[in-house]
């Protein structure tokens, strides 16, 4: 946090992912003095302002002029009215980000009408407990100095990972991004079966979301054995999980999830071009 104590920080749009990274730089020793939070609503503005002392307003570009990093918070949709707030101003020494999903730098770069340090992100809504998982990517104006601020930045929140080519975030969005829906899928068809055998709904859900977070904790285990190991130390041999698993195999669930995965990145890529 020491390269960023000095840095004025502006979280534009501070919507829920905006708020979980202003609470962890803040918890992670940032003063709030450094931030300037801007949200359309007053109510929003007044509620930030209670909770983290941040100084907050509702003009995206003056925060954005005062602040060495600007994070841009709001939804994909909203992008383009906000850049275009931003456009006059002189991006020089300052770096951008985005949390938005699916648009390119240039996109950006055209609606700011200049070349500009950018950093994309990709964080997932587990933030909100500093457990996302983010993808970054840097063009070639971003210093290594700004990509320490970059991993400081997303520190607060959980675990990062560069990807050295910008086409991959669309892999990013589909992995991480959406990723959660993914896991809530299959803990709904989890309880649902449960639920069907005669348990009770409360029952199964403590025991099928205990058995997620203790699963995804021991894989994600700095250190930890592989994934495929783990799997083998559940499975007995002629045993019950054994017999779960044979049934997931013979419904095609690789070829299952691949197809879930290329379809959310064929629907970014639709989404970046339109």
């Amino acid at each position: 946090m020491d390269l960023l104590f000095k840095r004025k920080i502006a979280v534009l749009g501070c919507g829920n992912l905006g708020e979980s990274l202003v609470a962890g730089l803040i918890e992670q020793g940032l003063p709030p003095g450094n931030l300037w939070l801007t949200s359309r609503r007053l109510e929003r503005q007044q509620q930030l302002k209670g909770r983290y002392g941040c100084k907050t307003g509702a003009d995206n570009r003056q925060a954005a002029e005062g602040a060495d990093i600007a994070i841009l918070a709001v939804k994909p949709q909203q992008m383009a009215q906000l850049c275009s707030e931003l456009a006059e101003l002189d991006w020089h020494g300052k770096l951008l980000i985005s949390v938005a999903a699916g648009l390119p730098i240039d996109r950006y770069e055209a609606w700011l009408e200049q070349s500009v340090a950018f950093v994309r992100s990709m964080p997932n809504t587990p933030a909100e407990l500093k457990l996302a998982a983010t993808g970054l990517y840097a063009n070639a104006l971003v210093s290594a100095e700004q990509r320490e601020w970059s991993e400081q930045i997303f520190s607060a929140i959980g675990r990062w990972v560069w990807i050295d080519d910008e086409a991959q975030m669309d892999l990013v969005t589909a992995i991480a991004g959406s990723g959660p829906a993914y896991f809530y899928r299959f803990i709904e068809a989890m309880i649902a079966s449960a639920v069907a055998q005669g348990m009770s709904k409360e029952t199964a859900t403590i025991l099928v979301t205990q058995t997620a977070l203790g699963a995804g904790a021991l894989a994600a285990r700095r250190g930890a054995p592989k994934v495929d190991e783990l799997r083998q130390r559940v499975t007995s041999k002629g045993g019950t999980t054994e017999a779960a698993l044979k049934s997931l195999e013979a419904a095609g669930i690789s070829d299952i999830v691949d197809q879930m995965i290329r379809a959310a990145v064929q629907r970014g890529r639709e989404l970046a071009n339109s």
